[in-house]
């Protein structure tokens, strides 16, 4: 049979229904990619069945035609009900997943760690690691297949995962973390290294660029270009996506003549949507410029450079 590939983004996130300690948890919040054969991640409405079942592949609990709108690959869906009795969890349970009648292919175990009577709470995960909501933090010291957390996500050594990284709050890790797919915080990513962009040599098969990205004490956003001086003027509108990101009382320009025969620039003009350039000693020239524009993103003007030790010191607490 043909089938699809369920990249699983392997997931997870459970959601507990009447959380105690004592109990084990009654629904999950499934998430996961769907690609076709070559990949590609699919977009559109699907049909889904999901199955609970045993090592004997009897139906302990099931869904039949539920239609989730897939985007870009990812869709996510709450399973179970407040009748799945516990008893289910104590043998061995798999997800069963059918796509528009093709079964997929293998059936995916829902390990203890995902139903630990310490529920928001998970040490360690061979496979997959997850927590919706953490009490204290969700961490773990390695995951095979990938990530999700609703709270913050702590890895006290190196995390790699072949799909995908999601947490909706701050991700703070002892080590590397190396991902496959994409990488998400709805908090702040902190490292003590420095943040890296990698790609293959497209000489050398066995080495990698890697370049580090710019920091500073700002949030800082920024655009750039190259345009032309007529008659000593020059007008640059800035692009749509700048003007929504950029506080425009922080802009600032810095520009660099292209001709040889240029008396000098001046910005002489700043506003949200632009700027305007004239030439030095009420020149005339036309010729070209380059130009580039910083300026803080919205929302972060405060940005603290020197903070309290006892910011991340908590985190440690929590991690040992």
């Amino acid at each position: 049979m043909k089938r699809r590939n369920l990249v699983l983004v392997f997931m997870l996130v459970m959601l507990l229904t009447n959380v105690v300690w004592a109990q084990m948890p009654q629904k999950f919040n499934y998430q996961a990619k769907l690609t076709n054969s070559a990949g590609e991640p699919l977009t559109g409405e699907h049909s889904f069945d999901f199955a609970f079942v045993d090592e004997y592949n009897y139906v302990l609990w099931q869904t039949q035609d539920v239609i989730i709108s897939v985007e870009d690959g990812l869709y996510s869906v709450v399973l179970g009900d407040d009748y799945l009795s516990d008893a289910y969890y104590e043998n061995n349970v798999w997800l069963r997943v059918t796509v528009d009648n093709e079964l997929l292919s293998p059936n995916q175990q829902i390990l203890p760690v995902l139903h630990a009577h310490r529920a928001g709470y998970a040490d360690f995960a061979e496979n997959a690691s997850t927590a919706y909501n953490a009490e204290y933090a969700q961490w773990a010291q390695g995951a095979e297949y990938a990530s999700a957390a609703a709270g913050n996500f702590y890895v006290s050594q190196n995390l790699q995962v072949t799909g995908a990284i999601i947490c909706y709050d701050d991700i703070d890790a002892g080590g590397n973390i190396i991902a496959g797919g994409h990488l998400h915080a709805g908090g702040n990513i902190s490292a003590d290294g420095v943040k890296n962009f990698v790609i293959d040599h497209p000489l050398r098969n066995d080495k990698k660029i890697v370049y580090a990205c710019i920091e500073g004490p700002e949030a800082g956003v920024y655009t750039r270009g190259t345009a032309e001086l007529i008659n000593g003027e020059a007008w640059i509108t800035f692009e749509e996506h700048f003007e929504l990101v950029v506080n425009p009382e922080t802009i600032t320009v810095q520009l660099t003549s292209l001709s040889a025969e240029s008396e000098g620039l001046a910005v002489v003009e700043k506003t949200a949507n632009g700027f305007r350039i004239k030439e030095l000693r009420k020149g005339t020239g036309n010729y070209k410029f380059d130009y580039f524009v910083q300026g803080i993103r919205k929302g972060y003007e405060d940005y603290r450079v020197i903070r309290d030790k006892s910011e991340y010191e908590s985190k440690n607490k929590i991690k040992n």
